[in-house]
């Protein structure tokens, strides 16, 4: 293992806390010169709530999405969008892990300022997380 290399901690802020907090999300995502990046790339953004987030979708689709609380949204002006190389990267607050890019809604590239950024919050998630990676746990 390098020498530099630091791991990363998991988050134990609720995803209410983060709400107006600025975030970075982090992946290999497609680049302006639509090419897939030999490096990863990172793009700082804000947590918004799931309710702003629900009302975002509903302005752009016209359709009623409900943000469960085991995920939450970012979104920015200017807009930063996770991209199919972002998905399953880290979404990361003071140098702690807080959740993982997922997806964005709507999938749709006519007005990309108007899109959300949905992640899976680790906090939600910490329990199983913790028992996964426990020294104790073993597949039944």
């Amino acid at each position: 293992m390098d020498a530099n290399f630091v791991p990363v901690t998991i988050s134990y802020i609720p995803n209410n806390e983060l709400v107006n907090e600025q975030v970075t999300l982090a992946g290999w995502g497609i680049s302006r010169r639509r090419v897939v990046t030999p490096n990863m790339q990172t793009s700082i953004t804000t947590v918004i709530s799931n309710s702003e987030c629900a009302d975002k979708i509903y302005e752009t689709t016209r359709q009623t999405v409900i943000i469960h609380h085991g995920l939450f949204c970012t979104y920015g002006v200017p807009y930063t969008l996770i991209q199919n190389g972002d998905i399953g990267g880290p979404v990361f607050h003071n140098n702690k892990i807080v959740g993982i890019n997922k997806q964005i809604i709507p999938n749709t590239e006519n007005n990309p300022s108007r899109i959300v950024n949905v992640h899976t919050a680790i906090n939600y998630y910490r329990p199983f997380i913790t028992e996964i990676i426990s020294h104790n746990f073993y597949w039944d």
